[in-house]
């Protein structure tokens, strides 16, 4: 089974450069959404690689929410979290139970 089904928060860290911050928070969304439960991306800033990386660490709630707000500064940012707010949602929303983990196998390779 998949670790999200054991999992309350997901923590993503990313080098994703500014020309697809948007990419990068549009999978981070989903990511909450699929899996319902709090997704948090933390992404590098600077340049490196002839690329830049802006301020773009973000944080997601269960239903997709946006936590955080856009074009943060280069910052700590500090997020509270409503851990029941995620079995109340799967509670809610009991997609994840359609899952069909048998057929999960023969999309990976065994033995890497």
């Amino acid at each position: 089974q998949s670790v999200a089904d054991e999992s309350d928060v997901m923590m993503v860290i990313a080098n994703w450069p500014k020309e697809r911050v948007m990419h990068w928070n549009t999978l981070l969304q989903a990511r909450a959404i699929e899996n319902e439960c709090y997704v948090l991306g933390v992404n590098r800033v600077g340049k490196g690689n002839g690329l830049e990386y802006i301020a773009s660490s973000v944080a997601f709630d269960p239903l997709g929410n946006r936590l955080t707000r856009e074009g943060c500064k280069d910052e700590l940012i500090v997020v509270d979290l409503d851990i029941s707010k995620v079995s109340k949602i799967r509670r809610e929303y009991p997609f994840r139970a359609d899952r069909r983990w048998e057929l999960y196998s023969t999309f990976y390779r065994k033995n890497y």
